[in-house]
């Protein structure tokens, strides 16, 4: 494994970067409303961002296809190694937003590398105790990584890469006493209050130092995710293409994996029908939704969310919580 640094700063280096990008016109910093849905499982956050609807899209074959491949001098970070490096992320609607990305080409779609969990990792410890701009509350100390694998996971890039939020950053908008939390955490930790509509692999991070640790816990959980979607007979190897589609996050706390079928569900809206779609972050609690008629559905009725929770992966009878 290649040698890694972690800049000692790397919260306030993160933020410097943040805002000089966006005074500079480096990245777009899209707005958004915000609303605490229950569905009767959890409480879920709810994210209207109109403007994100507008956002270019790249051209497969372009210069532009791989955002990766040579990032560009305004959004660019840090080296944590010869393999890997931090990035801003383009087109942010929270603050403080970067990406973990390999320098060489690896596939979005493979079974992470030790190195790829080694240093996400090591950025999650490097959050520790970091507030941000939200300071109520432990719950809101640290960082939240998650990663988008395959077809039905709302992967967006096929270059690999693993995301970073703040947890500060998902409280963005909401007040000091909401009754919204990040909601892998809670699960792994046992809160009565919250369950996953869909079936989920988690364990608790306590204890978890070492870089092999951190990789045998990942592949441990996308094996019973595997076996959950294609049978307790499945080979499933420790490299090459992944077998299915799946969403991993990661805090100090907690590492959970969920096996994804669909990206997203149609949903009834006034006057027809509407899509919602879901990537990582809905291990965290949260969705974000585009189209006004979108928004205006899920919140006068939270049980639509509900249904479409779960249908883009297993039954929530697959969920399987333990320490490792």
């Amino acid at each position: 494994m290649a040698l890694l640094k972690v800049p000692d700063n790397l919260p306030q280096l993160v933020s410097a970067a943040f805002r000089r990008a966006r005074n500079n016109k480096d990245l777009s910093f899209f707005p958004t409303q915000v609303a605490v849905l229950n569905t009767g499982s959890s409480n879920m956050q709810l994210r209207y961002a109109p403007s994100l609807a507008h956002k270019p899209k790249s051209t497969p074959g372009t210069a532009s296809s791989d955002p990766f491949a040579s990032p560009p001098a305004g959004l660019y970070i840090a080296a944590l190694s010869p393999t890997h490096y931090l990035v801003l992320n383009k087109f942010a609607i929270a603050p403080d937003h970067f990406i973990l990305a390999t320098t060489q080409w690896a596939s979005q779609d493979a079974v992470l590398a030790a190195a790829d969990l080694a240093a996400a990792h090591a950025c999650v410890r490097a959050y520790r105790g970091w507030a941000g701009d939200n300071s109520t509350g432990a719950a809101r100390l640290g960082l939240l990584m998650f990663f988008n694998s395959g077809a039905g996971s709302g992967a967006s890039q096929p270059h690999r890469h693993l995301q970073m939020l703040p947890l500060s950053s998902l409280y963005d908008g909401l007040p000091g006493d909401s009754a919204w939390g990040v909601l892998c955490d809670a699960v792994v930790g046992g809160a009565e209050t919250a369950q996953y509509e869909f079936g989920v692999f988690g364990a608790s991070m306590a204890g978890v130092e070492a870089p092999e640790q951190v990789w045998d816990m990942y592949f441990r959980l996308y094996q019973q995710a595997c076996a959950a979607v294609l049978g307790a007979g499945v080979e499933v190897l420790p490299e090459g293409k992944a077998l299915i589609s799946y969403n991993l996050v990661m805090t100090e706390k907690s590492m959970v994996l969920c096996p994804r079928t669909a990206e997203g569900a149609e949903i009834q809206v006034k006057g027809g029908k509407g899509r919602v779609q879901f990537n990582g972050t809905v291990l965290a609690g949260t969705a974000l939704v585009k189209n006004e008629t979108e928004w205006d559905a899920l919140r006068e009725d939270p049980e639509i969310l509900k249904t479409a929770l779960q249908q883009v992966g297993v039954s929530k009878d697959f969920t399987t919580l333990h320490k490792l």
